[in-house]
């Protein structure tokens, strides 16, 4: 019965630390995998492309070929890596088997993200790719699924709609509403436009927990999904959890047109943008670090702030 019991707690603490997981911000379904966790997906997936193509015999493919069907749907994005390699190729059998693959999760899918995502992904593969109509049929199939999930999702409230930003921003000063708050906090997300995330900025520093958290993820969420010069504008934002969320989301992107706008901020006046900017130039710089150790030495972040100008000269260069 102790055992019994053991293996229940277990279970349960398992599925805690798994609900915790942060979420792509290309598709709330899916987890937001590390780096190790990419490239070890983005390696079945080659394997078994090899497999396809008669390159590995014997166990090796029988393994590629094992470990790639055994794949679950957080493996989606490099699933996509793997067809926009292999829409490329002259053989059909591997832009066919996983194509099939995604079919089985994408046609199941009720999140609407995830399957404008995939559709995005689809219409890059068939540029100049040889098996255009099999990718067609599989983006129009994707289309018509997002278009059923849309029409079950519940309606905005359309006193929500006609809300500017500004008589949102009013509401969150002066009243204590907090479901009406969370419902325009997700109304913000919904629009995405600039001045809508700027607001976003605002709820997600809301004193209240139960709008705060869901803003600051959500916000999260919508900055990622922004190209470089659209996160620069926000660098520059009074609000200091923009500038770090900007930041943050610079580095996700690992872009580095642009990077050399964070390095002023090594000396921000919020340490958590602070730290949010070196982690970002550490990932942009492929794990270079030139730190500084000590933010609170000020000459520490000027000469660190130098030898990360100096190797974004040199990384201009090439």
């Amino acid at each position: 019965m102790a055992y019994f019991l053991l293996i229940l707690l277990i279970i349960g603490q398992t599925g805690q630390i798994q609900a915790k997981r942060e979420r792509h911000p290309l598709a709330p379904s899916l987890p937001l995998l590390s780096e190790a966790e990419e490239a070890r997906y983005d390696k079945i997936v080659n394997q078994f492309i090899k497999y396809d193509l008669g390159q590995l015999p014997g166990a090796e493919g029988l393994k590629a070929k094992n470990d790639f069907l055994n794949l679950g749907s957080e493996s989606i994005p490099a699933l996509f890596r793997g067809l926009q390699i292999s829409a490329k190729l002259e053989h059909s059998c591997p832009v066919a088997m996983i194509s099939q693959k995604l079919k089985s999760f994408l046609f199941k899918s009720n999140d609407d993200e995830l399957l404008e995502y995939a559709r995005d992904e689809l219409s890059s593969a068939l540029e100049g790719s040889k098996h255009a109509p099999l990718l067609q049929d599989m983006r129009l199939g994707v289309t018509m699924r997002r278009k059923v999930v849309l029409a079950n999702k519940p309606p905005v409230p359309k006193w929500l709609l006609n809300m500017t930003v500004a008589e949102m921003l009013k509401s969150l000063q002066e009243e204590e509403n907090q479901q009406k708050h969370k419902l325009m906090a997700q109304e913000l997300g919904r629009r995405g436009d600039h001045e809508s995330l700027k607001g976003l900025g605002l709820f997600a520093a809301s004193f209240y927990p139960e709008v705060k958290e869901p803003s600051i993820k959500l916000l999260q969420e919508k900055m990622r999904k922004l190209k470089a010069e659209e996160l620069q504008d926000f660098l520059k934002d009074a609000n200091p959890l923009l500038r770090q969320k900007a930041a943050e989301s610079m580095g996700y992107l690992k872009a580095i047109k642009g990077a050399e706008d964070l390095v002023p901020l090594l000396l921000d006046s919020n340490t958590a943008v602070q730290k949010a900017v070196r982690e970002a130039l550490v990932k942009i710089a492929g794990g270079k670090d030139f730190g500084p150790v000590d933010f609170s030495n000020t000459e520490n972040v000027r000469n660190a702030q130098s030898d990360w100008k100096k190797w974004l000269m040199v990384e201009g260069m090439k």
